[in-house]
């Protein structure tokens, strides 16, 4: 009976944790598709709210995880070592003009954590783990890839960018 029960419980906490990376997936892959590239202006110049590093992806979008949000929201994709080495994937979001900030932990106990961004060249695509915008063009990527790493299993997704053109 005891085999049976921990055999249970170890079957649940498995479709509990495929849940959390679904619903989490789900929820990365809304905001970023429903990304919009707005500007704003600092120092004269004018930069986009998209940034992105290995470790963090910061992006507007029009869809907040808290349904009662309206307007553009800012939504940040940190990820968090812990004093194990693993890691754990936070979203952060405001609205535009208002200071306050929600958090929500979206997936908690992995190896690896990290993004990569894909850019167009002319003869092929290339990626990168950092996207720097070129001070010449006001550019975002066209696609985002995220990785999520755990022991021997690697589970990577890809996201488009459906939005190309800039709104002052």
């Amino acid at each position: 009976m005891n085999v049976s029960f921990r055999s249970m419980n170890l079957g649940e906490k498995k479709i509990d944790a495929l849940e959390r990376i679904r619903a989490s997936l789900k929820i990365i892959d809304s905001q970023i598709q429903s990304s919009i590239p707005l500007t704003y202006q600092t120092d004269g110049n004018l930069k986009f709210y998209f940034t992105g590093q290995k470790d963090s992806l910061r992006v507007a979008t029009n869809y907040s995880l808290w349904s009662d949000n309206k307007g553009y929201v800012i939504v940040t994709y940190k990820v968090v070592s812990d004093d194990n080495g693993k890691k754990s994937l936070y979203a952060y979001e405001n609205i535009i003009g208002i200071k306050d900030k929600r958090e929500a932990l979206l997936l908690e106990g992995y190896d690896e954590i990290y993004f990569e961004y894909f850019k167009k060249d002319l003869r092929k695509e290339k990626t990168s783990e950092e996207w720097e915008e070129e001070s010449s063009s006001h550019d975002i990527p066209e696609k985002v890839r995220l990785h999520i790493v755990d022991k021997t299993k690697h589970l990577s997704t890809v996201i488009p960018l459906r939005v190309r053109e800039s709104v002052l």
